[in-house]
């Protein structure tokens, strides 16, 4: 939720700019915050004083065009001819749906690894079109993958070259770490005795990897509701 979301202002910000120019590749590892980062944009782009009307889909289990296409049909309607899933269909239902907004259209495409080595495998056409989308003033799309997304946009035979701002996503700062750790607690309401030593051991152990610290707080809630008890301690941790 939004009061959950902590460490990637920065981010966010780069990313808002940039796509008033151009598209944006998000690029990290797993459960390093990149789904978190496109559901904060789809939320931000949909409330009413935005000028982006936002489409989100992850592609997590999309392998192919047949995937991709049934996947935008469930997720946004677009409804492309059965008998062609061929890339050149999503130019058309792209455009036709650019045509009748006010606000540009921005695509929020999540885990597009799998989908983009198909693609690759298949001379790339489909992020071409992408490309020639974003190019043409149609909409921007903000991707979000791991090595195969990295790998094509540094490849200078890729259409994905020079496309998209490449936004690295890395571990949070120690400041966000402790965010992370101390204010979905206080919402709780639950105490940290000996925060300092607690919250120091945390990132020690995390090294500030948010999924870790969301592990290593989840087990420790747990342990409390068994105890009965909105009081935190080092020893919790230690378990």
């Amino acid at each position: 939720p939004e009061n959950m979301f902590f460490g990637r202002e920065g981010e966010i910000k780069k990313i808002v700019q940039g796509l008033n120019s151009n598209s944006i590749a998000i690029i990290g590892g797993r459960r390093i915050g990149k789904t978190s980062i496109l559901q904060r944009l789809h939320r931000d782009f949909m409330k009413p004083d935005n000028n982006w009307h936002p489409f989100y889909a992850n592609l997590q289990i999309v392998k192919n065009y047949e995937d991709f296409f049934e996947q935008i049909r469930a997720d946004w309607g677009f409804e492309a001819k059965r008998a062609d899933y061929s890339p050149r269909q999503f130019y058309d239902l792209a455009s036709n749906f650019a045509k009748k907004q006010e606000e540009q259209t921005v695509f929020l495409i999540d885990e597009v690894d799998d989908l983009l080595w198909y693609d690759v495998e298949h001379k790339e056409i489909l992020f071409e079109t992408f490309r020639a989308l974003s190019q043409n003033e149609k909409c921007r799309f903000v991707f979000s993958g791991e090595r195969v997304l990295n790998k094509r946009t540094h490849d200078s035979h890729s259409p994905l070259f020079n496309f998209c701002i490449n936004i690295p996503l890395s571990y949070l700062d120690e400041i966000s770490a402790e965010c992370l750790i101390t204010e979905p607690m206080a919402i709780m309401d639950v105490e940290i005795e000996n925060q300092q030593q607690v919250i120091k051991e945390i990132i020690d152990i995390s090294s500030c990897h948010p999924r870790i610290i969301q592990y290593i707080f989840d087990g420790m809630i747990s342990l409390i509701s068994n105890e009965q008890t909105r009081r935190i301690n080092i020893e919790h941790l230690h378990k």
